[in-house]
């Protein structure tokens, strides 16, 4: 594993075992750092959340890396 892989699912796994959803959009924000290596964490922790504000933040983060891709 690559120490940028490790950095991710450290974030990853930080922010699936946090309740909290300020922990949880900040590791989104995190993610989103990484760009395309940041879509699937933030999904997955879109998936685990209950918040509905969690949840648009992660898709707005996802859309936001897409647009710049082009």
């Amino acid at each position: 594993m690559s120490d940028k892989q490790g950095q991710i699912d450290n974030i990853k796994k930080s922010a699936l075992g946090a309740l909290d959803q300020k922990v949880r959009m900040s590791a989104i924000n995190a993610l989103a750092e990484y760009g395309d290596d940041g879509i699937t964490p933030i999904t997955e922790i879109v998936n685990d959340s209950i918040s509905s504000e969690v949840k648009q933040h992660g898709m707005d983060k996802i859309t936001e890396i897409k647009s710049l891709k082009k």
